[in-house]
């Protein structure tokens, strides 16, 4: 009988600790939310200018020059095609890639005497995206110094394409 009555006085006193903890917390609110005043202006952080910092992605063109030597595919590129052909400067190293599949090689060969080129490449595939890579530095030119082709693109960890076309 004394357990009981020790028992219930316990259970009494924590029922009461818990009621008054509980009214105390529901009497507070919620406090103010300091994150929503602190926020920037920005959705993204300024970029750093340190000399760590990459300022431009490759290639880095820095001006168009309309004096350029063009360099580009010859369009359109037929389904089933096995030579590419294009145009540039005399001596340039060339490759033909698949972009589609992440750069795949189809094809080299370097750019003649006459600015022309004609690469024999694996039958071509409909839908896929082909690109011409050259190596500028190789006859001493930059990419300041080439007009691309219409189709010029940059993918990142493939390379930059001079020119490029979609396979019909």
């Amino acid at each position: 009988m004394i357990f009981r009555q020790i028992s219930w006085q316990i259970n009494k006193d924590l029922v009461l600790y818990l009621f008054s903890l509980v009214l105390m917390l529901s009497s507070c609110g919620p406090a103010p939310n300091k994150d929503a005043n602190t926020l920037p202006d920005q959705a993204y952080p300024t970029q750093l200018n340190s000399s760590n910092t990459a300022q431009e992605g490759y290639p880095v063109i820095t001006e168009e020059n309309p004096n350029g030597i063009a360099v580009g595919l010859d369009k359109p590129i037929i389904e089933g095609s096995t030579i590419v052909t294009g145009y540039g400067p005399a001596g340039l190293a060339i490759q033909i890639i698949n972009v589609t599949f992440m750069g795949e090689e189809l094809g080299t060969g370097s750019i003649g005497s006459d600015g022309t080129f004609s690469v024999p490449v694996t039958p071509i595939e409909n839908g896929i995206r082909i690109g011409l890579l050259a190596d500028l530095n190789s006859i001493g030119l930059t990419n300041n110094d080439v007009i691309p082709g219409e189709e010029a693109i940059n993918i990142p960890q493939v390379g930059y394409f001079i020119d490029s076309f979609v396979v019909r």
